[in-house]
């Protein structure tokens, strides 16, 4: 049973490098505050990770895995962190998908527009 080990482990590491690269492509790789892919998408993959997680956190209840519980909170608390990252970016234009951008009237970053 150490493959739930693993699992765990390489969820952790795939959320923060998710979330320390879509940081990283917001505000020093993209110089717009526009992008081609829907960053809504992470929310849907951070949704997807703490369902696995809490999947996972069962398997070891009833198997008796004997992982610590602190990973599975922090991987939850990252992915938490991950989806209000990507919705304060909408919000304060800092990244989002280009056909919103345009609906929003192609606003600056930190300029807080409403859809026309």
């Amino acid at each position: 049973m150490q493959i739930f080990k693993i699992i765990s482990i390489l969820i952790l590491i795939e959320v923060l490098l998710l979330l320390v690269l879509f940081n990283i492509y917001s505000f020093f790789l993209n110089k717009t505050n526009h992008t081609g892919f829907n960053p809504n998408l992470l929310i849907y993959i951070y949704l997807g990770n703490i369902l696995f997680v809490i999947i996972l956190f069962i398997f070891n209840k009833f198997y008796s895995l004997n992982i610590n519980k602190q990973i599975y909170i922090l991987i939850v608390a990252i992915c938490l962190l991950g989806i209000v990252n990507v919705i304060t970016f909408e919000k304060f234009n800092i990244m989002m998908e280009k056909s919103l951008w345009g609906r929003k009237g192609f606003p600056d970053k930190y300029e807080i527009r409403k859809i026309k």
